[in-house]
C-alpha cells in the first residue's frame, strides 16, 4: 500500500510524482518533483500547489489571506507562538526565511508554469505578489505572509556556484516537517566518489552535480557555532545563505579581548587578540574531541571545553605561568616568557 511515516503514507498516485495521503486518504502534500523536470511540479501544476498550500496553511497556519489588512488576531497568535512582541513577529516573513527560494532559476521556472496556465504577464504576477518558492511545503508563496515553520537566513537568491568557504543550507525531511540544517563548505569535488573516513557517507559527484563535504554548525544558547560533525551533499541539495557562522562565537571572543587588553594595560607581550583566541577555542573543540578521556564529567559538550581552554590560556598570557601545565604557546605573543614556536 505505502510507506507509512508517522501518520502520512506515500502513495505513486501519478507516474510523474508521488504525494503523501493521511490516513483518511486525503491529499496532504506533493513532496516530489516530475522524474528528469528541473522544476518543482508545484510551480507547473496549479492543482498541485493548491494542495500543497492548504497543507501549510493547515499545519503551520500559513497566512494571512490579505496581507495589506491589519490582521491583528493573526500576528498575536504568531506573537505567541514565537514569544515575541507583534512588531518583531510582524518581520519574519516569507520574504526573509530560509525556506524561501528565489533563485533565477527557480523565477524561471515560476514563470513558465504560469505562461502555462495562460497568464499573458507571468513575469508581472511575480513582482506584484514578490513570488517564490517554499522548499519547506512545496509550494509557490507571498513573501508578504508567513507561517509557523519560519526559519531565519532568507531569502535564498543566489543561483548555485559553490565554493570552499561558502555557508549554505540544506533541508532535512521529517514526518513531523522540513527542517533545516547550516553548513561551511569545506571542499568541493566534481568527479568520482567522494566519501568520509570512518563513516559509510558517500556521493557520487559529477560535473553537472558537483559535491560538497560540509562541516555542520548548530544553534546554541551561545548562537551558531561549530560542531565536530561533516557531511556530504550534492549541490543540487545546498542553497548558500549570507548566515554569518560563529558571529556570536566572534562577539563573545572580541569581548574577552577587550576585557583582557584593558586589565594587562601596557604590559608588553600579553595583549590578545580575536584571531589568537579564535585558534585556541578550535583547538579545544579538537581536543574534545579526540581525547574524550581528558574531559571532566561536569562537562556539556566541546564548546563549553573550548570555552574554558581560552579562559585557561588567557590566565597564562596575563599571569605568566599557567594554573596547570601550559598549551597553544605557539600562539602567545613573541615577547611573552612563555613563547614557544612549536
Amino acid at each position: 500500500m505505502g510507506i507509512f511515516l508517522g501518520d502520512y503514507s506515500i502513495f505513486g498516485k501519478r507516474k510523474d510524482l508521488n504525494v503523501i495521503r493521511d490516513k483518511n486518504g486525503k491529499y496532504a502534500s506533493v513532496i516530489r518533483k516530475a522524474e528528469g523536470d528541473q522544476c518543482p511540479i508545484a510551480t507547473q501544476d496549479v492543482s498541485v500547489n493548491l494542495v500543497n498550500r492548504e497543507k501549510a496553511i493547515e499545519t503551520a497556519a500559513y497566512g494571512p489571506l490579505n496581507p495589506a489588512e491589519p490582521n491583528t488576531a493573526f500576528w498575536e497568535a504568531k506573537a505567541k507562538r514565537w514569544d515575541l512582541p507583534i512588531a518583531e513577529a510582524k518581520k519574519s516573513l516569507c520574504g526573509n526565511c530560509a525556506a524561501f527560494i528565489k533563485t533565477p532559476e527557480m523565477l524561471d521556472c515560476i514563470e513558465s508554469g504560469l505562461k502555462q496556465g495562460d497568464s499573458k504577464n507571468a513575469m508581472d504576477t511575480i513582482k506584484a505578489g514578490d513570488l517564490g518558492y517554499c522548499e519547506a511545503f512545496d509550494f509557490k508563496c507571498a513573501s508578504a505572509r508567513t507561517c509557523d515553520a519560519w526559519v531565519s537566513g532568507g531569502p535564498v537568491t543566489k543561483a548555485k556556484n559553490l565554493k570552499v568557504g561558502d555557508v549554505v543550507q540544506y533541508s532535512i525531511r521529517k514526518p513531523e516537517g522540513t527542517i533545516f540544517a547550516l553548513g561551511k563548505v569545506e571542499q568541493v569535488k566534481t568527479n568520482g566518489k567522494v566519501k568520509l573516513e570512518g563513516t559509510g557517507e558517500s556521493k557520487e559527484a559529477t560535473p553537472e552535480d558537483p559535491v560538497a563535504v560540509l562541516r555542520v554548525y548548530a544553534e546554541t544558547d551561545s548562537g551558531t557555532q561549530e560542531t565536530d560533525r561533516r557531511v556530504v551533499k550534492p549541490f543540487s541539495e545546498l542553497r548558500r545563505t549570507d548566515k554569518k557562522l560563529e558571529k556570536a562565537l566572534e562577539d563573545t571572543l572580541a569581548t574577552k579581548v577587550k576585557e583582557h587588553n584593558e586589565s594587562v594595560g601596557g604590559a608588553k607581550g600579553k595583549k590578545a587578540t580575536v584571531g589568537m583566541l579564535m585558534n585556541v577555542y578550535r583547538r579545544g573543540i579538537g581536543a574534545y574531541n579526540t581525547n574524550p578521556s581528558s574531559v571532566r564529567p561536569n562537562v556539556t559538550g566541546p564548546q563549553q571545553w573550548a570555552m574554558a581552554r581560552v579562559n585557561s590560556f588567557l590566565y597564562g598570557l596575563k599571569n605568566g605561568r599557567f594554573r596547570n601545565k601550559a598549551f597553544d604557546t605557539d600562539l602567545l605573543p613573541e615577547s611573552h616568557p612563555l613563547h614557544r614556536k612549536d
